[in-house]
């Protein structure tokens, strides 16, 4: 009897050993293929959130992962560390990405703010944290544009600062206009219009003010993180995971991230690599 009960006891050991790992370690990657006017060729996007200082996964480092999706456009949206003694080393591996165009970064609550405990944390010099990452060559966007070529064509990215923090700017519908049209060109199609964020709460302010998007990134809900039943529990519930198809024709992706916090574990939401796609597609007429 004893013995029986050993060996029950450990496989249960053993297979809760697996789910962790695999739930927590082995990173998923998601594809979403989006066609558009705005490009001539494929466009690759790679979106990474919500490190938290996990660098390592099952299925390789965090620059491998990336660098194996071949990406033209690196996005990353926010929370790097957990602490910030941790910062430095996520940077050198982020200086191992691989793209054509720059890695872009906009501001997580942790890069204001660092874990002390389980529940603790206390604020930290966010200033300083930025300066660190754009040292390191990642283009940082705090409520600023910037306008990249790719795929033949223009995309234009809006990156907004911390909203967790009242830190959010939004553009003006008329700005947004502009960049969308560039030089205005009959001959050249419009931008493709990216927005990035950490907090998906950013849709908020984007819909009163009617601001238009191609597709909006953000993450900081680690998809509920821990899942019981598959369902999340938290005040993040009344988010999607993965990407929607909003009434206005853009399309919203909230990433589950990479990392954790608080505890060290994954239940039934793995944590992944959003890849997206953007593809010719020639308007009709």
């Amino acid at each position: 009897m004893g013995i029986w009960l050993s060996l029950s006891l450990g496989a249960a050991l053993a297979a809760s050993a697996v789910v962790w790992l695999s739930g927590t370690l082995y990173v998923r990657v998601t594809r979403c293929t989006l066609p558009s006017a705005s490009v001539r060729e494929p466009v690759t996007i790679v979106q990474v959130t919500d490190l938290h200082g996990r660098l390592r996964y099952l299925n390789g480092r965090l620059a491998d992962l990336v660098n194996r999706q071949k990406p033209d456009l690196v996005v990353v949206t926010g929370d790097l560390a957990s602490r910030q003694a941790d910062l430095p080393a996520v940077l050198k591996e982020l200086r191992r990405v691989r793209s054509p165009l720059p890695v872009l970064f906009v501001p997580g609550n942790y890069e204001r703010e660092e874990a002390t405990g389980v529940l603790r944390k206390r604020p930290v010099d966010g200033d300083r944290a930025l300066e660190q990452i754009a040292s390191a060559g990642l283009r940082v966007l705090a409520n600023q544009w910037t306008e990249l070529e790719a795929g033949g064509g223009r995309i234009a990215v809006y990156g907004f600062d911390n909203s967790l923090y009242s830190l959010a700017r939004f553009p003006s519908p008329a700005d947004v206009t502009r960049h969308r049209a560039g030089l205005g060109s009959d001959s050249s199609p419009p931008a493709f219009l990216l927005m990035l964020a950490h907090s998906p709460s950013i849709i908020k302010g984007i819909k009163e003010r009617r601001l238009p998007f191609d597709l909006l990134l953000a993450g900081h809900t680690h998809g509920g993180q821990i899942r019981p039943f598959g369902r999340t529990l938290s005040a993040y519930g009344r988010y999607h995971i993965g990407t929607r198809l909003l009434p206005d024709g853009g399309r919203f992706g909230i990433s589950r991230g990479l990392g954790t916090v608080h505890l060290p574990l994954r239940l039934h939401c793995p944590p992944e690599l959003a890849v997206y796609r953007l593809v010719p597609d020639s308007p009709s007429g």
